[in-house]
């Protein structure tokens, strides 16, 4: 590899690879909750609702980078979620048929916002709300390797992926710290009751997570594949784990795998082939992590090796 192909992959494949590993990473954590909870439909009802709030955290703060985003985000995902529990309660609607009619309405509103509200005022439409827009995580300020010293040259690096890369480092601090509280209200959340823990309390905060997860990765590789990389790592990792540690730790294993194999197979493959274009990065990974999960039950199922006779113990 020569010099100048050295610099063209740090400044083009090193920002948006590790946007998407950081982002495959904080997805893949965050989504063991739903599917402990088994409540999967939860991580796709997250990432379509915040899209209201992040329209009118633009429309307030002036740009995708203000805390509005945020705030807009929990706001419109709690309202999604308090929704729900409205007509699960007291119109008697079936759990998944409300989470499902609420998250589609949510986004739908999203879609009408941005499209009357913001137009072409910020790069910002529905196709990358869909699928992202991970080939704009670019450093284009590394010129020579040199430059990679330089304080400015960082002051110039990807803001969303220190963003994410913070993110997850709040994540596993909060796994180190909260991971048996977290575990003890999904498996009996009664039980948790009598130990003094507040299991209402304890599921808001992580929904809340999920949120701001959902926020953070959006933006870069769209809400297709937030809704894979919440639900299919972790469910994967369930079929191969024999507690919830072992489901975390081979979920990251599994988000990363197919991030670097679905970047490799949708970018670099391509342009090394002769093809001239490069394929969608969001849509690549997401097949990747659906075609890993169809591959791991097979395996399951007919006890293949390691997938043979595996149960899950807390």
């Amino acid at each position: 590899m020569t010099t100048d192909q050295m610099l063209e992959w740090l400044q083009l494949d090193v920002p948006p690879l590790l946007m998407l590993t950081f982002t495959s990473l904080i997805c893949a954590i965050s989504g063991n909750y739903v599917v402990l909870v088994r409540r999967s439909l939860m991580g796709d009802a997250v990432s379509h609702s915040v899209l209201p709030g992040i329209v009118l955290g633009f429309l307030l703060g002036g740009s995708l980078l203000s805390i509005w985003i945020v705030v807009g985000a929990v706001v419109s995902a709690m309202l999604g979620l308090l929704m729900m529990e409205v007509l699960q309660r007291y119109v008697g609607a079936e759990a998944n048929a409300s989470t499902g009619a609420v998250f589609t309405t949510m986004f739908a509103l999203g879609v009408v916002m941005l499209e009357l509200w913001v137009g072409t005022r910020v790069h910002l439409d529905v196709e990358h709300v869909l699928f992202g827009s991970l080939e704009q995580v670019l450093w284009l300020d590394v010129i020579r390797f040199e430059d990679i010293f330089l304080l400015e040259t960082w002051k110039s690096f990807p803001d969303s992926v220190l963003w994410s890369g913070v993110w997850l480092f709040v994540l596993l601090l909060g796994l180190y710290g909260f991971g048996d509280v977290i575990v003890r209200v999904c498996f009996d959340g009664v039980q948790a009751s009598l130990l003094g823990y507040h299991p209402r309390l304890v599921h808001i905060v992580l929904m809340m997570v999920l949120t701001v997860t959902a926020v953070l990765s959006f933006r870069a590789v769209g809400s297709i594949l937030v809704i894979a990389l919440f639900v299919c790592p972790a469910a994967t990792a369930r079929l191969v784990s024999v507690s919830v540690r072992t489901q975390v730790l081979f979920s990251m294993v599994f988000a990363i795998f197919v991030s670097f194999l679905g970047y490799i197979l949708a970018v670099v493959v391509p342009l090394v082939s002769g093809y001239g274009s490069t394929f969608s990065v969001s849509g690549s990974v997401a097949l990747l992590s659906f075609l890993l999960f169809v591959l791991t039950a097979f395996l399951r199922h007919f006890g293949v090796g390691m997938f043979g006779g595996v149960r899950m113990v807390v």
